[in-house]
């Protein structure tokens, strides 16, 4: 009887510990600006087969560089590909807000909407979305061709590489015009 006991017992151990790890694992938040930067800094790319109305194939590739920019703030960079040729090219200074790093700009305000670039990680993925919730409409539609969105793109954190080019990326245009909007949004 105590044999049964022990083995049911050690059961309900291991079933406890799976399910800690398991909801430890699904949610990858942290409260911390400084272990998230840790988490989601450096590159990202994708290739895939896309292709054009007319029926042509081509390879196209998706960059994500997340880089810091100081202890609670990322320059991030994006450059992603969709079909017929459709392009969304982003980049800025964003700062850490309720587990995630928010990026706003009034550059290319529509329709009054502030773009807003959300910037986190979930279930083992960078994720980047231009919505402020589910049912609201992109806010960064005029970064994108007809064809391209910014709502919900998720690259999984295994494809992230360490960027070996930093000096390209700090004298870059884009870096450089991040840095100036940051500055001047933030009165530095």
């Amino acid at each position: 009887m105590q044999n049964k006991f022990k083995s049911s017992f050690s059961l309900v151990i291991a079933l406890v510990c799976f399910y800690i790890s398991s909801a430890c694992l699904a949610s990858d938040n942290t409260s911390k600006p400084s272990d998230l930067i840790r988490k989601i800094e450096g590159v990202y790319k994708h290739r895939f087969g896309n292709g054009l109305v007319s029926g042509e194939k081509y390879q196209s590739e998706d960059i994500v560089e997340i880089v810091s920019y100081s202890e609670d703030a990322i320059y991030f960079r994006a450059s992603l590909q969709f079909y017929n040729g459709h392009t969304c090219g982003i980049s800025g200074i964003a700062k850490f807000s309720n587990d995630a790093f928010v990026y706003q700009s009034d550059k290319y305000q529509t329709e009054q909407k502030v773009c807003t670039l959300k910037i986190s990680s979930n279930n083992g993925s960078l994720n980047l979305t231009d919505r402020i919730n589910a049912e609201s409409s992109s806010s960064c539609s005029a970064y994108c061709g007809a064809r391209g969105s910014l709502a919900n793109y998720d690259i999984s954190l295994a494809k992230k590489r360490n960027i070996r080019y930093m000096p390209l990326i700090l004298k870059s245009r884009q870096y450089v015009e991040a840095v100036e909007e940051y500055q001047k949004e933030n009165g530095k």
